[in-house]
């Protein structure tokens, strides 16, 4: 007799039992070695490493050689319960997926649509209403289960997920919600969660506040909670037992909010965490207004998730790679085909509500104000900058890979071009702090003695226009908040204002999200309490210095600021187009202008960021702003039994 089992963690076929019969049979064992790759154990049994998609065919190839021998097989539990989970995802996808197609491109079951409308009159309690286009949004998730939403920030993407969760949940299919994203999404989807079905969720919040007993007692037991919220490193540090919790309940749809934190292909502990347990989620759904901001590799893991093994991308990693690469040997021609290609492969399987589809005024991007460097300032950039190109050329002239030297410089240099009192500090990239100090690269006595002194020589130039753009803003009565990337500069230009007379307050990772995150602090500051004395009509302050690492997700300013300056930008596209969307979204008065300003220091990597920034964004908007059928249907006269039922619907009084 030989026993087959597979286990999920280590994508394993185990052959136990008889086993030395199937060694000896010589035709047999080269049929094994030769196809698969195998993992002989000490105890006589035999491994063969199998990804899901391969398993069905591999297995059924393998049980069919060894019952020809005359070998009696038998599936344990474990591998019954996997072939009949792939089995079963294997149709589904393909059901799924022409549905998922039909409906993207406007083909919609009338019926279908009045049985959803329907649903959601009954149990949106509260008199939430989905707009149009976020009712053909819940619809499409609905019907597909697997989706990704890359709406803009304010275009309703939680009450168009809870939409389709109730349907769906209406039909069998789940029965609870696990978000994994940032702790700042937590309070928004119980809020939400509340406006819609009109009642406080039960909701469990899996984070440090609940005890070892606790977490052990929920991830061992039937869940009965509606809402689960756990951040991307409390699944990651619980993955084992999250993946035996989602096999005990078979019903849960998974939503990764935020989703582009989990686009790390290599080395991403987020990233590798939330794949691993996509096989077990009912229903999977990406939330991210900028799903590829560095690349189209960024595209990866967010559709390897909702469909695992499928290859929905038509392109490699590193084909991908090459889509983002400008200096890649593709033609420009062939590289426009070929994204043409990607997004068309893609299409069905995600929708996005753009701000043109909300209607939104233009908002005024200011001339960038180019700042000539103080003097002081201006000798010390120009010698980091000469270090920097000297370790580039080192790199290009032997062939070494960018190295983590390479990118401390590299903060070197942006911390250079605002403000070098702040070379003085030790830095930390991946992998933890990289240099004490910059000194020991420093072999002019002279630019060392400028940068320890330099907080008492002069006052950095972008600090000064920063002062006065915010002075001209107060003046007119409006509000601002100003984005700073480093902590450090956060302070001194909040110190800088306040000396100037402008209340301000601050909002970076060291400051608690809410009473419920906050701890060892006496006083009542957090960034909620920030956020909503900013909104009253008379607050203490009207500015707010933050980072976008911190303030750049779920919190909106848009009803009380339309100002925003940029002191410093990165590399990182997704930060910098969060946090435009802070102050540019869903409900801003029609007659606000909302404005941007960028003060960046000439002839300095100000200019290199700005430049990427561009390019990535472009790309970006190659793969995602452009007309979707399905939303078309609200304006097409030939579809009106289409338009009636969701004008029935949006017009319906509670």
């Amino acid at each position: 007799m030989i026993l087959f089992d597979y286990d999920d963690a280590s994508l394993e076929l185990s052959i136990s039992g008889d086993t030395d019969l199937l060694k000896n049979n010589r035709s047999f064992w080269f049929f094994l070695n030769s196809e698969f790759t195998l993992n002989l154990k000490g105890d006589d049994s035999i491994g063969v490493l199998l990804e899901p998609e391969d398993l069905i065919k591999a297995f059924q190839e393998i049980d069919e050689y060894i019952q020809e021998l005359g070998i009696q097989t038998k599936l344990a539990e474990g591998a019954s319960r996997s072939l009949e989970r792939i089995r079963s995802e294997q149709e589904d996808f393909i059901k799924r997926s022409k549905k998922a197609k039909k409906i993207y491109w406007g083909d919609i079951n009338s019926e279908e649509l009045l049985d959803f409308t329907n649903h959601l009159k009954s149990n949106f309690k509260s008199g939430r209403i989905l707009d149009e286009k976020q009712t053909l949004a819940a619809f499409h998730l609905a019907f597909s289960k697997n989706a990704c939403n890359f709406s803009v920030p304010g275009a309703g993407k939680t009450s168009t997920i809870l939409g389709s969760f109730s349907y769906l949940k209406s039909k069998g299919i789940v029965d609870t919600i696990l978000v994994i994203g940032p702790l700042a999404c937590f309070g928004p989807w119980e809020k939400e969660w509340k406006l819609c079905f009109n009642k406080k969720p039960n909701s469990l919040r899996f984070d440090r506040h609940l005890s070892v007993v606790e977490k052990n007692t929920f991830l061992r037991t039937k869940c009965r909670e509606d809402l689960i919220l756990m951040h991307y490193s409390s699944l990651a540090n619980n993955l084992e037992e999250m993946i035996e919790f989602l096999k005990i309940n078979e019903k849960v749809m998974i939503v990764i909010d935020e989703a582009h934190w989990i686009k790390r292909i290599e080395g991403g502990v987020w990233a590798e965490a939330a794949l691993r347990i996509s096989p077990f989620g009912a229903s999977r759904v990406i939330l991210t207004g900028t799903p590829a901001p560095q690349g189209f590799e960024d595209l990866h893991n967010l559709f390897e998730f909702i469909w695992p093994n499928k290859n929905l991308l038509p392109y490699g990693i590193n084909g991908l790679r090459d889509l983002s690469d400008t200096n890649s040997n593709l033609s420009m021609g062939s590289r426009e085909s070929r994204i043409k290609n990607l997004v068309d492969s893609l299409k069905p399987y995600f929708v996005r509500i753009s701000k043109k589809d909300l209607n939104l005024p233009e908002p005024t991007y200011h001339p960038v104000e180019l700042i000539e460097m103080g003097p002081i300032q201006k000798e010390i950039y120009d010698y980091i900058e000469d270090k920097y190109v000297e370790r580039t050329k080192y790199m290009i002239t032997n062939k070494d890979p960018i190295d983590r030297l390479l990118k401390a410089k590299t903060i070197r240099l942006r911390q250079a071009a605002t403000n070098p009192s702040l070379l003085k500090n030790a830095i930390e990239i991946e992998g933890g702090t990289f240099e004490d100090n910059v000194f020991d690269d420093i072999d002019e006595p002279e630019i060392f003695n400028k940068i320890r002194d330099y907080e008492t020589l002069e006052i950095p130039t972008k600090f000064l226009k920063t002062l006065e753009l915010t002075k001209n803003i107060i003046q007119r009565g409006e509000k601002v908040i100003i984005w700073v990337n480093f902590v450090k500069n956060i302070h001194k230009l909040s110190s800088l204002l306040k000396t100037n007379g402008f209340k301000n307050e601050v909002i970076y990772g060291d400051i608690p999200l809410s009473n419920h995150e906050k701890e060892f602090s006496e006083d009542n500051i957090t960034r909620e309490t920030i956020v909503e004395e900013f909104h009253r009509k008379n607050s203490s302050f009207s500015v707010i210095v933050a980072n976008a690492a911190t303030a750049g997700e779920s919190i909106s300013l848009h009803l009380t600021c339309n100002n925003a300056i940029y002191v410093e930008r990165d590399y990182n596209a997704a930060s910098f187009l969060q946090s435009k969307d802070r102050i540019h979204r869903k409900g801003i008065p029609e007659d606000r202008i909302t404005n941007y300003y960028f003060v960046e220091s000439k002839n300095s990597v100000d200019q290199a960021i700005s430049s990427r920034l561009e390019f990535k964004i472009k790309n970006l908007e190659q793969i995602i702003e452009h007309e979707i059928p399905l939303f078309s249907l609200t304006e097409d006269l030939d579809r009106e039994d289409i338009k009636s039922i969701l004008e029935n619907y949006a017009s319906r009084q509670y």
